[in-house]
């Protein structure tokens, strides 16, 4: 694109001096300030300088074209002294100031906007002038090219005064849209110069954002801002010359107290372009934010993303990489607390990420502190550690891979990748479906894992787009209308204080069920409050019956508890009160769904309290929703699940269960009876079993076929069968110190026996038995090798199936305890040839 430069010509300069405390200065019509003197102090004189402007073309030659100076705006009053300064944001240059009494006294600015050929023009390439002593009576001028768009001074007469001039230039406009998948990134990166934490403004240039920032010290100490200017980049990587990248609409926002740990994010879509602080960590801060255009189209953010936490006195950069700008910082504390920066990645394309469902809006409390926030963003912040009951807690180092006694805060103890975490259900690398959480009654009570952040933390105040809502369907298909959605929510802080009884914890994880009939309307929603959950009709429910139909819920102040309307809500606590209501925050959660069963959310698969471990299991982080719904069975079957390639030959088949024949048979555990193979026709191996409650509750087996498969996926069902039939002596259930195992039998084919059957007779000091079947494939014995690093774990009450790894099956089982105690399955696979 061709561009026109404007430079300031025929520059005049006052020869009547101001009054420093009386200054009122406004260029005339169409002119622009370009500089400025001042001797003495507030009863000093002060002149200015101001100039015409000319368009020339990038050769320097004289180009015709109407230019005007319009739109003049006065900023609002500052002191004088603070050292915040002043820039003009979004492409306005300064034509005048004013200012009243000493130092401590009030200046503003007048801002306007340069027009040429009636097109707004643009500031770019600002500079600083050298910091010069305000009393000295030097002048201070823009060099031949650029004009005045800022000053900053800190103290009184004798303190420092510096400019900032911008060139302007406007644009042959290209308003070509980005091609598909162009994304934009930081271009060329600058430091601005060090300054007084305590007293400190940066904004950046025109058109550039913030990508890095160092901190040294308390708020005596320096900081750094990281800038850079932001280039287009096509779905191929190269670089796209002629795209025109601004940043627009830039402003500042309100300050904010620097220590409570709300920080700041950004708006959806747009970047942050500058900071201020004044005093100490109970200072305020305030932000200047920006949005990205491309040839004059909106952009958009996505995968937002937080640093790992930082002290924040270190003396450490923190700088975004080659795809990302920041959005967002939080800090908790003085210069020893906590830091955290948030950043994306700015694209040209929509990121479309909403529930094709429902549209669900959750309503925050007009007063509520503690917002949802990512569950990944909640790791990064937090130290996974061991539990130990009654002594040292462990801390899981990333350096060298391994939990180390004791309470160290040292940066390895952070932001452990989720490789780990998500394996934080498998103590000791082998039992897979442990209840891992501290003070839980289901715990398996080793081994026990928590999330613990330095903080209680605050979340996002901002989450629309950002946030994501959890989705898992419960029943049906997600192909079909009809079906049970639950949308999981995960806030960083539980705050739950009744006369001074404290049943607040870190992590809270809060759900809303939806069911919806074969329209795809809600017909009923059950909303989580606490330990429990109602269900509601849609009579009693909020809802907008648009294209989708539209849920509204409310959330409760500090609890999250939710309810179907804004009002006052006992709880069973005496005293005790749920507050909701409708002035606050609107969260439409939906428009950032992801799914419960997607491979790549790994967090998933931790077993242990998000959050630290209480005195009690209400205040003590809650599990994860994998670990409160049928997913956690369904993933594990394929989780670790072992490839065919590495079990057998290309010669071999390996025999797995066929599900799409599978069938059960229930019994009332304490009666007795045997079940097994013989009562179903076609079936050859007891795939699993499940039992709810006590002796007095019932057993469910399933029974299934089996199917030869070679490494190449070929199939075959024929030649599969099971004989000679055979029970185990009993034993007693409660004392079973050593599994049972096909492979163990006192049988010269014991390498060849499946379980075909079992039966209980009695309560847990009662008697049970196992039912084994010899197995052949063609006329063949099959080989069945055990793989101890698949074993499962449940409760023997809570009538949760497990089945075996899809490549697996179960050829042994070991139970301890009575209905409270623990069953332990044991797997292998199954090798035939060909």
């Amino acid at each position: 694109m061709k561009k026109i430069f404007l430079r300031p010509k025929d520059r005049q300069r006052t020869s009547n001096p101001k009054k420093a405390s009386q200054e009122y200065y406004l260029c005339s019509s169409n002119r622009i300030l370009t500089g400025r003197r001042h001797s003495g102090d507030e009863n000093g004189k002060t002149w200015f300088e101001d100039a015409g402007l000319e368009a020339v073309d990038e050769s320097g030659n004289i180009v015709s074209g109407e230019i005007s100076v319009t739109s003049v705006e006065w900023s609002e009053w500052s002191k004088e002294s603070s050292g915040q300064g002043f820039d003009a944001l979004n492409n306005r240059v300064l034509v005048g100031r004013e200012h009243r009494g000493d130092e401590n006294g009030k200046t503003r600015y007048a801002t306007a906007i340069v027009l040429f050929n009636g097109k707004i023009c643009m500031t770019t390439d600002r500079v600083s002038s050298s910091r010069i002593r305000e009393s000295k009576g030097i002048w201070c001028c823009s060099d031949s090219e650029r004009v005045m768009t800022g000053r900053h001074h800190s103290g009184d007469e004798n303190g420092r005064t510096y400019y900032n001039f911008s060139k302007i230039f406007s644009l042959e406009p290209n308003t070509e849209p980005a091609p598909k998948d162009t994304k934009i990134i930081p271009d060329k990166r600058m430091q601005s110069e060090s300054m007084k934490e305590s007293n400190s403004s940066f904004l950046c240039p025109p058109n550039m954002v913030l990508t890095g920032r160092f901190h040294s010290g308390d708020e005596n100490g320096i900081t750094i801002y990281e800038y850079a200017s932001l280039k287009a980049i096509s779905a191929d990587g190269e670089v796209i010359a002629d795209a025109d990248i601004t940043v627009r609409n830039v402003k500042w926002m309100e300050y904010k107290k620097e220590s409570t740990g709300e920080g700041y994010d950004a708006p959806y879509g747009k970047v942050i372009v500058g900071r201020r602080h004044s005093g100490d960590e109970n200072g305020g801060t305030a932000y200047a934010i920006g949005e990205v255009f491309y040839n004059g189209h909106p952009t958009y953010i996505k995968e937002y993303d937080i640093s790992a936490p930082r002290k924040e006195s270190d003396g450490v950069w923190f700088k975004t990489d080659d795809s990302c700008v920041i959005t967002a910082r939080h800090h908790y504390g003085d210069e020893n607390g906590t830091t955290y920066y948030g950043f994306g990645k700015i694209v040209c394309d929509e990121p479309i990420m909403s529930d094709k469902n429902i549209v669900l809006h959750v309503k925050m409390h007009s007063e509520e502190k503690y917002f949802p926030m990512n569950p990944v963003d909640y790791i990064r912040l937090s130290r996974l550690r061991r539990h130990v009951k009654g002594g040292t807690d462990y801390g899981y180092n990333k350096i060298t891979n391994t939990f180390v006694k004791g309470d160290s805060h040292s940066s390895e103890y952070y932001d452990i990748p989720l490789e780990v975490i998500m394996k934080q259900h498998i103590p000791y690398g082998k039992y897979e479906l442990m209840n891992l959480r501290p003070h839980d009654p289901n715990s398996f009570g080793k081994g026990e894992v928590f999330l613990q952040p330095d903080d209680n933390l605050t979340g996002d105040s901002d989450p629309n787009h950002r946030v994501p809502c959890i989705m898992y369907y419960e029943n049906e298909s997600e192909n079909k209308k009809k079906k049970t959605i639950s949308y999981w929510f995960f806030f960083g802080y539980d705050y739950a204080k009744t006369l001074g009884i404290s049943g607040s914890h870190q992590g809270d994880w809060e759900k809303v069920t939806v069911n919806l009939n074969d329209e795809g309307r809600i017909v009923s929603a059950n909303l989580s409050r606490h330990e429990e959950s109602k269900t509601l009709p849609a009579s009693e429910l909020e809802i907008y019956h648009g294209e989708k139909d539209e849920l509204t819920v409310y959330c409760a102040k500090g609890s999250h508890a939710f309810y179907n309307r804004a009002g006052v809500f006992g709880m069973k606590v005496p005293t005790a009160y749920d507050y909701t209501d409708n002035k606050g925050y609107d969260w439409i959660a939906t428009d950032n769904v992801i799914s419960l069963v997607d491979d790549k959310q790994l967090w998933k698969y931790f077993a242990g309290a998000w959050g630290e471990v209480g005195e009690w299991s209400t205040t003590t982080g809650p599990l994860g929703p994998w670990q409160k719904c049928d997913e956690r069975s369904k993933l594990a079957r394929k989780h670790y699940n072992p490839d065919i390639k590495s079990l057998i030959g290309e010669n071999q088949v390996l025999l797995v269960i066929d599900y799409s024949k599978k069938v059960s048979e229930s019994k009332k555990e304490s009666e007795g009876g045997a079940a097994s193979i013989s009562n179903h026709k076609g079936t050859h191996i007891l795939c699993t079993y499940a039992h709810s409650g006590d002796e007095n509750g019932n057993t469910t087996y399933y029974f299934s076929s089996l199917t030869a498969i070679d490494i190449y996926g070929t199939k075959n069902t024929d030649g599969i069968t099971v004989e000679d039939l055979k029970w185990t002596e009993w034993h007693k259930q409660s004392e079973s110190q050593n599994f049972f195992v096909t492979t163990e039998m006192q049988d010269e084919n014991r390498h060849s026996r499946i379980i075909t059957g079992r039966e209980h007779v009695g309560d847990e000091n009662g008697k049970t038995r196992y039912q084994t079947g010899l197995l052949r494939y063609k006329g063949k014995l099959v080989k069945i090798v055990p793989y101890p690093d698949a074993d499962m774990y449940i409760h023997e009450s809570r009538n949760e199936t497990v089945y075996p790894k899809d490549n697996l099956v179960i050829i042994g089982i070991k139970h301890s305890g009575d209905e409270n105690g623990i069953t332990t399955y044991f797997q292998g696979y199954i090798v035939a040839d060909k």
